[in-house]
């Protein structure tokens, strides 16, 4: 349809129900649940094509403050092109930028976009009526209206969490165009907002368009980025009184990787939108390009991974289109194209290559990770050559299981490396080993050897080739080991390891690279009512002494069997004091099933900083098993409430 700018939410709403009408098979309305404070239904559109499973959704913004109008032109133009252009088989022009047929294909068929055109529908009405607003219309105690990007649960009460130094009387007084509300969350605008992203838990990327000042924006936006110090973040009250001034000692952190992700990412949609006729937009940090941030759209879309690991990491960025609120039509057509562009690369950098080991076998990619972080099924050993990997390690439903690692001798170690993107990608593979341990610090991986994996196919995975280790040397304790596989390249690069200086800051690290995973390598034969001794390893971080608790899954033995846990003096520094019971403390496995036996060691039993703790652990099974059952028993290590690493052995009875 010819765009006469500006839509009105009538025209809005039609657009979306025809859009869903005409291009059913790939677009569907979403209704979302909250009634604006005027009883005013808000709609969302889904655009989604083809059957790839591993799909990254994009939720895009606009119409959140009611005198920017454009935002939701630019959102509907950009629906009808990608529309159109994929039930026609065309690519779309943006003027000077031009996308291929092959690239909205792979748009379409490997990413879900989900547009909110109008999330302020009450503020547009009363704006196109002719009155100069920014807030919804929803009528305080000495007022109207609440800044909806204001509103969002990010350091929403800016007095409690910023430098005292810094006034934010804006946030909190009424009659303020920027009034943040009664509480975050407390509008039905950015309620419907919550909704979608955590209904469509596939969402990895969310964009808000504003008006006016030409810039591309990244989070953070209370403060400026750092990538060292973990401990320095958002949800760390020690720093309550420290966030928001520039070139301090407080810094908002994100991981490297991360960093690096964002930046490239918002470089390539700058590139994109100065392809369309030379407009060039500054891009950067929020914190830099408007100023300190409470309460927006954009840093609450990133910060929720952190404050809530079992949500996926959402990458989120802030656009200022045009120089005025309103550009004249006849410019509003052309930043519709600038915008446009922008967009369509981002979906596009949304469909990139985005490699992946699993943790486990439920393992779907998301970051952070959720579930056993040691059990991958894609690290698997064999003693001896597998002469078409691709074949034997074909269903990755299977986990195919390891080989005991035999000492002395080369042993074949494959990895499956998948692909969630939407383009065929390449990627080099790091095989590390470490020795038996209940938390795989980065210090103690040692390197075996690296390959290259070719042509890994989008949505899919592909085998490696055999990594020799060869002449494997003896631990300590035969076949008992921790592998780890690591795999990077140029798109989605290998995650820096050196800022692991904690406990958190290994298991931040652990959960947000899906591109690391482990697989601890335990097999024994246990002759019945014979002790079996399995030593490991325990490391401590350089940044704290850890008191640990050991934890026994022992609900798949058999009856009456013992298990102990010894850590003797002359392995410790003097200086721990170890309380003696621990030497021969025996846990006597219970004879009920389905349970976990919980020792409780933290009492008495501390990591020095940066040392190793080394024990064994003494397993009898007392009453005879079956012979072709393989039992374990899964020993993992917490730290006060959050499990660090875990090791499994799996046991066969020697008749």
């Amino acid at each position: 349809m010819p765009f006469t700018p500006y839509l009105n939410t009538n025209e809005i709403n039609t657009l979306i129900e025809q859009f869903s009408i005409d291009f059913a098979s790939i677009c569907s309305r979403i209704i979302l649940p909250n009634l604006t404070h005027e009883g005013r239904n808000s709609y969302a559109l889904k655009l989604a094509a083809g059957t790839s499973v591993h799909r990254k959704g994009l939720l895009l913004l606009g119409g959140t403050h009611a005198r920017e109008w454009g935002g939701s032109d630019i959102l509907i133009s950009l629906a009808e092109k990608l529309l159109n252009a994929y039930t026609d088989g065309t690519g779309i022009t943006f003027q000077g930028k031009s996308y291929s047929v092959s690239e909205i294909t792979k748009i379409m068929e490997h990413t879900d976009i989900f547009i909110f055109p109008n999330v302020n529908p009450d503020g547009k009405v009363y704006c196109q009526g002719g009155t100069d607003w920014r807030k919804n219309r929803r009528p305080t105690a000495s007022s109207v209206g609440i800044d909806i990007n204001r509103n969002y649960d990010f350091l929403w009460d800016a007095n409690n969490f910023f430098d005292p130094s810094l006034s934010f009387s804006y946030l909190y007084s009424e009659s303020s165009s920027t009034y943040h509300g009664s509480s975050a969350f407390s509008e039905a605008e950015t309620q419907n907002v919550k909704w979608l992203v955590d209904n469509y838990p596939n969402i990895a990327y969310g964009v808000d368009i504003h008006s006016y000042g030409q810039k591309i924006m990244y989070m953070w936006g209370d403060d400026e980025n750092q990538t060292s110090e973990l401990e320095k973040n958002f949800m760390n009250p020690a720093y309550n009184a420290s966030r928001g001034i520039s070139s301090d000692s407080y810094g908002e952190f994100l991981f490297d990787k991360d960093r690096v992700h964002i930046e490239n990412t918002a470089t390539r949609m700058h590139n994109a939108l100065f392809a369309v006729r030379g407009k060039s937009y500054s891009t950067g940090q929020l914190f830099h390009q408007v100023g300190v941030d409470s309460g927006s759209s954009a840093s609450y879309f990133f910060s929720r991974h952190f404050s809530n690991p079992s949500t996926r990491k959402l990458y989120s960025y802030g656009i200022e289109f045009g120089t005025t609120f309103q550009p004249a039509p006849s410019e509003m057509l052309n930043v519709m194209d600038d915008i446009g562009a922008a967009l369509t690369e981002l979906c596009l950098c949304a469909s990139d290559p985005d490699l992946l080991i699993r943790d486990n076998l439920s393992d779907e990619g998301k970051e952070p990770s959720t579930g056993l972080l040691c059990m991958s099924p894609d690290i698997i050993c064999r003693k001896t050559p597998v002469a078409n990997p691709g074949t034997a390690f074909a269903d990755p439903a299977i986990d195919p299981g390891s080989d005991n690692i035999e000492i002395g001798n080369d042993n074949y170690i494959y990895i499956r490396v998948h692909n969630h993107g939407g383009i065929q990608t390449n990627a080099q593979v790091r095989l590390y080993f470490a020795p038996l341990t209940t938390s795989c610090s980065p210090t103690l991986w040692q390197f075996i050897d690296q390959i290259d994996v070719i042509d890994i196919p989008a949505d899919g995975f592909k085998v490696s080739d055999a990594i020799i280790w060869p002449h494997v040397p003896d631990p300590g304790s035969t076949g008992h080991f921790c592998l780890i596989a690591v795999c990077g390249n140029s798109v989605d690069p290998f995650p820096n390891t050196s800022m692991i200086d904690s406990t958190n800051d290994y298991l931040k690290f652990i959960m947000n690279s899906n591109n690391i995973a482990y697989r601890n390598v335990v097999f024994e034969d246990i002759v019945p009512d014979s002790w079996k001794s399995i030593r490991f390893v325990v490391q401590g971080f350089r940044h704290d002494r850890t008191k640990i608790n050991i934890e026994f899954e022992t609900k798949n033995l058999p009856r009456d069997s013992n298990v102990k846990i010894v850590i003797k003096r002359h392995l410790l520094p003097q200086f721990l004091r170890l309380n003696s019971r621990l030497e021969k403390l025996l846990i006597p496995v219970r004879s009920f099933s389905g349970k976990t036996q919980k020792f409780k060691t933290s009492d008495y039993l501390k990591i020095p900083s940066g040392k190793k703790l080394y024990g064994k652990l003494d397993i009898k099974l007392n009453t005879p098993g079956k012979q072709d059952k393989q039992y374990s028993l899964a020993i993992s290590q917490h730290t006060g409430q959050l499990p660090t690493g875990q090791f499994t052995l799996y046991i066969n009875y020697k008749h």
